[in-house]
C-alpha cells in the first residue's frame, strides 16, 4: 500500500520531514478511501457504501476503515427499515476479527451502541416493543460501561420509558429509569423525557453525586507533600530564615519531587525577605532558565524582572521518522497516518496516532516527529503529552519559537473571539482556559461526566441553558457558548477577580467563596494561589495564568502585569481584529492575526 520503504536513519529538521509527508504519493486504496469518507460526510450514503465496499478485503490495508464507513452508512441512513441498520453490527464486529491491531477497536462500543439505538428506534416505529427494549438496553450497557452518555438523546429515554410502562416490563426497566433519573440534572431534557411517563420515579432515586468525593482523601500524605507544606507554612508565618532552611532541606531530600519548582520559587522569595536579594535573584534567574514554560519559571522571571520570552530560540529541532523499538502494529499505524495526512484525512490520521506508544521507550528524535504528526492531525492533547516528555528530558530545541507554536494552539479562534466579544471577556483568557480544560479536544469526556472543549458538567450546562441536551456539549460552538457565559457569571460573582472565577469554574463557587474568606490576599495573588488547598485547583489556576502569558506572546500582544490582571481585571478586554469597532466602556487589546500559512503548515499546540 505505501509507496516508500525504509527511510534513512539520519536525523533531519522536523520541518523537512513534515514537508516530506505531503510529498508522499498516496496509494490507490487511500485515494478511494478518501472519496468514500467524503461521500459519507456529505450524506451520500449509497455512494460512500459503494466506494468503501471495494476496500473491505483485508488485503486492501484499510479494510477496518472501509468496514466502519459502510457500517456508518447503515447507521446514518437506514430509513424505516430495521434490517438495514442491523447490517452495521456484523461489519463492526468484523473489524476486531480481521484487524486486531486497528485503532478503531477502542471506538467499537460507541459505534455498536449507535447502531443498537437506531435499531431500537426502528422497532418502536414497527410496534415491536420487546425488541425495541432489548436493543435500547444493549446500547445502554455499552455506553455506561465505555463511553458515557453522550450518544443518548431525550427521545431515546422518552421512548424507552413509554415502552416500559406499556409493556409492564420487569424491574430491569425500573432500574434503568432510576439510573438515568439520577445521572441527569433535574431540569434537563433527558430527565423531563423520563418523568413524562414516570412522574414518581424521582421518589426512589439517589443522585449519582451523593457519595462522590470532591477530592481524594488519603490516610497519609506523601512525604514530599508533608515536607513542603511544613516549609511553606513557615514562609506564610513570616519565619523566613526557618523557611529557607526547610526549603533547602526539602530540595536536598526530594530532588525529583513534583513540587521541586514550587519549592525553588518560594526558597528564592524567602531569601528575598531574609535580606539576601543577590542569592534570591540568582535562584529566580536559574529557575526561569530551567523551566521557562512552567508557571513557576514565569513567576521567577517576573520576580527577577527578566523578559522570559528572550529565552525562546529560533531553533527547529531535529527529528527521526522511525524508531527501532516500534512493533509491527505501531509501524503500520504510523505509515497509514502519514498517508492519511498526505491526502488531507486528518480525522483518520488522528485516530491512528492516538495513544500509539509508550513515550518513555523511544528516542527523543522520534518523539519530535511523532509530535509533529499529531500536530498535523489536530491531536493536541497527544502533542502536549509528547512535548511535556521532551521538556522533562531537556531535549534540544524545546525552548524555542517552534515549541511555542506546538504547545499553545490557536484552534477555534474565530468562535472564541465571537463569544468573548459577546460577553466582553478577553479571548486570550478563553484560549488559555480551553487549553487547560480539554487540550482543544471537543469530544473530551471526563470520568466525572464533564464534556466538550470547556468541560462543562451537565448540571452546570442546564443551569446556564435548560434547553441544552447532554450530547450537545461535545459540539464546539455549544461548549464555547455555554462555557464562556458560565465564566462570565463567575467573573461577575467575584467582581472581575479572575483567580477566584477560575477557582469557581474548577472547584465550584462555594469553595471559591470559602477560600476568598479564609486565605489572606494581603501578601499577593501568587501566595493566594499557592494557598488554595485543592492541588488540582491550585495547579489549574496557575497553569491558566502561564497559558495567558504565552498566548499573549504568541499573538504578538504585550502581556499585562499578570498578577494585577488576574486579581482585578477579568471583565476588561475583548481582543478583536484591527478593523473592529470598540464597544462602549470596554478596553480593547488589539492584535494582528498570525501570518497566513500555506495549506499544510504546522499549527500550534500545547501541554497542560
Amino acid at each position: 500500500m505505501l509507496q516508500y520503504g525504509l527511510l534513512q536513519a539520519a536525523d533531519e529538521s522536523v520541518e523537512t520531514l513534515r514537508e516530506h509527508i505531503y510529498s508522499i504519493k498516496p496509494s490507490k486504496e487511500i485515494i478511494k478511501l478518501k472519496a468514500a469518507y467524503k461521500s459519507l460526510k456529505d450524506g451520500k450514503h449509497e455512494q460512500a457504501r459503494n466506494l468503501a465496499s471495494l476496500l473491505q478485503a483485508v488485503e486492501s490495508g484499510v479494510s477496518d476503515f472501509a468496514n466502519l464507513i459502510v457500517a456508518e452508512t447503515y447507521i446514518q441512513g437506514p430509513g424505516k427499515n430495521p434490517a438495514l441498520a442491523g447490517k452495521a453490527i456484523p461489519l463492526l464486529l468484523k473489524i476486531e476479527e480481521d484487524t486486531p491491531h486497528s485503532p478503531l477497536i477502542k471506538t467499537l462500543p460507541k459505534e455498536l451502541a449507535k447502531a443498537e439505538l437506531v435499531l431500537a428506534e426502528n422497532y418502536v416505529r414497527a410496534k415491536q416493543p420487546l425488541r425495541a427494549i432489548e436493543f435500547f438496553e444493549r446500547a445502554f450497557h455499552r455506553l455506561l460501561g465505555n463511553v458515557g452518555l453522550s450518544q443518548i438523546r431525550p427521545g431515546h429515554l422518552k421512548n424507552y420509558a413509554q415502552l416500559c410502562l406499556k409493556a409492564r416490563h420487569n424491574e430491569i426497566c425500573a432500574a434503568w429509569l432510576r439510573k438515568f433519573a439520577g445521572l441527569y440534572p433535574r431540569n434537563s431534557g433527558e430527565s423531563t423525557a423520563i418523568l413524562e411517563s414516570n412522574p414518581g420515579i424521582l421518589d426512589s432515586v439517589v443522585p449519582a453525586y451523593r457519595w462522590e468525593k470532591i477530592t481524594q482523601s488519603y490516610k497519609t500524605q506523601d512525604l514530599d507533600v508533608t515536607a513542603f507544606e511544613s516549609a511553606f507554612r513557615l514562609y506564610k508565618n513570616e519565619k523566613y530564615g526557618d523557611a529557607v532552611d526547610a526549603l533547602r532541606k526539602f530540595l536536598d531530600e526530594f530532588p525529583r519531587s513534583a513540587y521541586r519548582f514550587r519549592a525553588r520559587y518560594w526558597l528564592a522569595q524567602a531569601l528575598m525577605h531574609d535580606d539576601d536579594a543577590e542569592t534570591a535573584t540568582r535562584l529566580h534567574l536559574k529557575l526561569q532558565l530551567d523551566s521557562p514554560l512552567t508557571y513557576y519559571g514565569l513567576m521567577s522571571s517576573i520576580a527577577a524582572t527578566f523578559d522570559i520570552s528572550k529565552n525562546m530560540a529560533a531553533e527547529i529541532p531535529m527529528a527521526s521518522m522511525r524508531d527501532p523499538l516500534l512493533n509491527p502494529a505501531e509501524l503500520t499505524r504510523i505509515k497509514r497516518a502519514e498517508e492519511f495526512l498526505s491526502v488531507g484525512l486528518k480525522e483518520l490520521a488522528s485516530i491512528e496516532l492516538r495513544d500509539l506508544i509508550q513515550k518513555n521507550g523511544v528516542s527523543s528524535q522520534f518523539l519530535v516527529y511523532l509530535g509533529m504528526l499529531n500536530n498535523e492531525a489536530g491531536n493536541h492533547s497527544e502533542v502536549f503529552s509528547i512535548f511535556s516528555e521532551l521538556l522533562q528530558r531537556g531535549h534540544a530545541g524545546m525552548v524555542s519559537s517552534y515549541a511555542l507554536r506546538m504547545i499553545f494552539p490557536l484552534e477555534h479562534l474565530d468562535l472564541i473571539q465571537k463569544y468573548s466579544q459577546e460577553h466582553q471577556i478577553d479571548p486570550v483568557l478563553i484560549l488559555s482556559l480551553v487549553k487547560q480544560e480539554s487540550g482543544f479536544d471537543d469530544k473530551a469526556l471526563s470520568p466525572a461526566g464533564a464534556a466538550g472543549l470547556l468541560q462543562l458538567m451537565p448540571a452546570t450546562a442546564s443551569d446556564v441553558d435548560s434547553k441544552i441536551e447532554r450530547a450537545d456539549l461535545t459540539t464546539v460552538e455549544t461548549s464555547l457558548k455555554l462555557g464562556v457565559k458560565y465564566l462570565k457569571n463567575q467573573l461577575q460573582r467575584f467582581n472581575g477577580n479572575i483567580v477566584l472565577a477560575l477557582a469557581a469554574y474548577n472547584a465550584g463557587p462555594m469553595n471559591a467563596e470559602k477560600w476568598s474568606r479564609e486565605i489572606s490576599s494581603k501578601r499577593g495573588v501568587i501566595e493566594f494561589i499557592d494557598s488554595i488547598p485543592y492541588r488540582e485547583t491550585r495547579e489549574y489556576v496557575a497553569a491558566i495564568m502561564r497559558n495567558y502569558y504565552w498566548y499573549s506572546r504568541r499573538l504578538g500582544l504585550e502581556p499585562p502585569k499578570l498578577t494585577d490582571f488576574f486579581w482585578n481585571g477579568g471583565l476588561v478586554a475583548s481582543v478583536k481584529p484591527e478593523t473592529s469597532r470598540k464597544p462602549a466602556g470596554v478596553k480593547v487589546r488589539k492584535y494582528k492575526k498570525p501570518p497566513h500559512k500555506k495549506k499544510h503548515s504546522a499549527q500550534a499546540v500545547g501541554h497542560k
